[in-house]
């Protein structure tokens, strides 16, 4: 929220683009007539960023220390009120030096409060300005109101904060697959299997938390293709023929994947690649790909599919899987894991949550239960233990509510006790 002045609106019609190489290509000599013209913004911003228009201080009587902050951190200073004037920067970069050189002769002691590596300290204490922060904050993670009080309280500018009586630990909740999400089957298979796998970006990168943690290494969007390919030569090279398995969504094999697909096109190394196809670019909120088409999810068809791709490429080897039929998919894994050269999985289910999937729910008997917790080992979020009456030991339980009827549970299930609703009990 904040004060809003209105004005009448301004209708700008675009130009279109106005060729000038001077501008736009930046090839000698026009790189280096662009490195002047940049020095001369950088040096214009310098003077915009020195004046208080866009820099809130807020100087408290008899302070004699300077809080610089920018950003949120500021209106946790604020709320704090720590024995210190403030200055919230509105630019941090060029900062404002001469500004903050002539606010520092007016105080005995300049702290810079910053979240991560200390940016804006070290630039102050190479101007010369002497100052201090990462001896009171962390340079990692972000600050809170509570370790910024601890701070604050470490530098004798406010009372430390009030011991909170002794609690029991609140249980950690890491971040789970939706219900019914179809990469859960995938890593359960591939855990079950103690494949080595090689992890990318996006929703299936939660395949590294418990109790998964199959995937070992996410770096970036589509490195794992060209990561896989370069392990599985350096292991050939010391006979260690081990099987690897990367593995990269729809969404980061259209955006970054496609050259490592070729890449690995001539690969002879035992690679498997499981496709997660799941019509969606669901970690950053289910925007369209070129697999999606017009994002009309009726005639979802017509976007670009993964297999005549790959095999463009010269890929020959390559599966679809329908990761809800569980046993089919653990035997293809675990065929195709040793089967020499590349293989390529694609899994087929979409996204359940962009897809609104909704299937007639599960739900677990008790009496049949043995409480092996294979169930468990699932890691659906409706799947928990609990007490039932008249029965001593926990047993598994399925919220009705947050069930998809996606199945899964009920295929890992050794003893039949977990049933679709209506089903006729055999």
């Amino acid at each position: 929220r904040a004060p809003v002045t209105t004005s009448s609106r301004q209708q700008i019609i675009p130009e279109g683009f106005k060729p000038d190489q001077a501008r736009f290509c930046m090839l000698p000599p026009y790189a280096n007539q662009q490195q002047h013209h940049m020095a001369k913004r950088i040096e214009q911003l310098g003077k915009e960023a020195n004046s208080m228009d866009i820099n809130n201080y807020a100087p408290r009587k008899d302070a004699s220390t300077l809080l610089i902050s920018s950003g949120i951190v500021f209106n946790y200073l604020g709320e704090l009120d720590p024995k210190a004037s403030l200055l919230k920067l509105g630019m941090v970069w060029p900062l404002p030096l001469d500004k903050i050189g002539e606010l520092a002769k007016k105080y005995r002691e300049i702290i810079v409060v910053e979240e991560l590596m200390p940016f804006i300290q070290e630039a102050l204490q190479a101007r010369g300005i002497q100052c201090r922060g990462k001896d009171l904050f962390s340079f990692t993670g972000e600050l809170s109101m509570d370790n910024i009080h601890q701070g604050l309280a470490d530098a004798g500018l406010m009372e430390p904060p009030q011991q909170r009586p002794d609690k029991p630990p609140v249980t950690a909740r890491p971040p789970l697959l939706c219900a019914g999400c179809p990469h859960r089957p995938v890593f359960h298979v591939l855990k079950r299997l103690k494949a080595t796998v090689i992890g990318d970006i996006g929703c299936y990168s939660l395949g590294i938390l418990e109790p998964f943690s199959v995937s070992k290494t996410n770096i970036s969007m589509g490195a794992s293709l060209g990561m896989v390919k370069g392990m599985a030569e350096l292991h050939h090279s010391i006979d260690d023929d081990r099987p690897l398995v990367a593995i990269i969504g729809d969404g980061t094999g259209f955006h970054s994947g496609l050259p490592g697909f070729i890449n690995l096109a001539d690969t002879g190394r035992n690679i498997t690649v499981i496709v997660m196809d799941n019509r969606t670019t669901a970690m950053t909120g289910g925007q369209a790909n070129v697999g999606t088409g017009t994002l009309n999810r009726e005639k979802d068809q017509k976007g670009i599919s993964f297999k005549p791709l790959l095999e463009a490429m010269g890929i020959k080897n390559i599966q679809e899987a329908d990761q809800f039929r569980y046993k089919d998919l653990l035997d293809m894994v675990r065929q195709e894991m040793k089967n020499p050269g590349l293989s390529v999985i694609i899994t087929t289910r979409p996204c359940a949550l962009a897809f609104k999937i909704r299937e007639t729910n599960f739900y677990v008997d008790p009496k049949t239960c043995i409480n092996c917790r294979s169930c468990i080992s699932v890691n659906c979020p409706p799947i928990h233990m609990q007490h039932y009456q008249g029965i001593e030991e926990k047993k598994s339980h399925i919220r009705h509510d947050m069930c998809v009827g996606c199945s899964v549970c009920s295929q890992v299930c050794p003893v039949g006790a977990i049933r679709r609703r209506g089903e006729v009990n055999k």
